[in-house]
């Protein structure tokens, strides 16, 4: 498949997926607000725990979707289409393999720990290996920016999923900040950044 036709289904299937997910929180969200009128006390009930572990049931898919294809536009800029589907296809059975050995929330954790893990390999590839990935964008730090937010956002869903647990995982959520703030700072202010280092150098 052409990289130009890759890269237009990579964008349709996200947008897909995220409006799925919007569509989801919609009416989980309006399901929520109902009850509450009619019954305020069920958030106290088993009812309610049961009705999060039915929003997450329908969540799961649509977020391990939309982390497959966010896995698979950092590896775009270094493979053939082939291995990437390859990568996605072994990413997803690892993640199947743990929820049956586990939990599907376990799977899910263990599915982004490993996407952040090859996440994390690409961005020291690309900083002491240069030239081997093929960026749409042009400028060092714009680059670098643009690993490092796929990689925040990536932790921002482990985030998510988490949820109360993550307070005993606080450094994760200053790490995913920091990430993301620097992602940010570096695809924004890229042209003014090479300036400042080189007029300073």
């Amino acid at each position: 498949m052409d990289r130009k036709k890759w890269d237009f289904w990579l964008v349709i299937i996200t947008v897909t997926l995220l409006f799925s997910l919007a569509f989801i929180s919609l009416v989980g969200t309006f399901y929520s607000w109902v009850k509450s009128i009619s019954k305020p006390e069920w958030t106290k009930g088993f009812e309610y725990v049961s009705y999060l572990k039915k929003m997450n049931l329908a969540a799961a898919p649509f977020a391990l979707g939309i982390l497959a294809v966010l896995g698979l536009c950092i590896p775009k800029r270094l493979a053939k289409v082939f291995y990437l589907v390859l990568l996605t296809l072994a990413s997803v059975a690892v993640f199947f393999a743990a929820s049956l050995l586990l939990s599907w929330k376990s799977g899910l954790i263990i599915f982004i720990l490993l996407l952040s893990a090859i996440q994390i390999a690409y961005i020291f590839l690309y900083l002491f290996a240069r030239g081997v990935f093929l960026f749409e964008k042009k400028g060092f730090y714009n680059q670098l920016g643009s690993l490092l937010l796929h990689l925040g956002f990536t932790l921002l869903i482990l985030e998510l999923i988490l949820g109360e647990a993550l307070l005993k995982f606080i450094s994760l959520f200053w790490i995913t900040f920091f990430i993301i703030l620097l992602g940010l700072t570096f695809t924004f202010f890229s042209e003014e950044i090479s300036k400042l280092l080189s007029s300073g150098s």
